[in-house]
């Protein structure tokens, strides 16, 4: 699994735990609903600033957000033709 998909999953994690949709995160984070949904899917790479955003949105840390994911894409390192 790519960073960025691992990335994406700890997101959509988040905005789940807390109830939210993808438009209303989206909404309170100032980014397009299509953009966060290329992100939740792993195929955006989003901004610092765009990070920052998120996990403002969502109530957490960054490290929250990015410790997670780094954990994660450690424990499943990607394959051939992955990351």
């Amino acid at each position: 699994m790519s960073e960025q998909a691992t990335l994406g999953r700890v997101i959509r994690r988040l905005r789940h735990d807390r109830g939210l949709s993808m438009a209303s995160l989206a909404s309170k984070a100032g980014v397009s609903p299509k953009h966060l949904n290329l992100i939740e899917l792993g195929h955006g790479n989003p901004t610092l600033m765009t990070l920052r955003r998120l996990r403002l949105a969502l109530g957490v840390t960054l490290s929250e957000i990015v410790v997670p994911a780094e954990d994660e894409a450690a424990r499943h390192p990607p394959t051939d033709g992955e990351g």
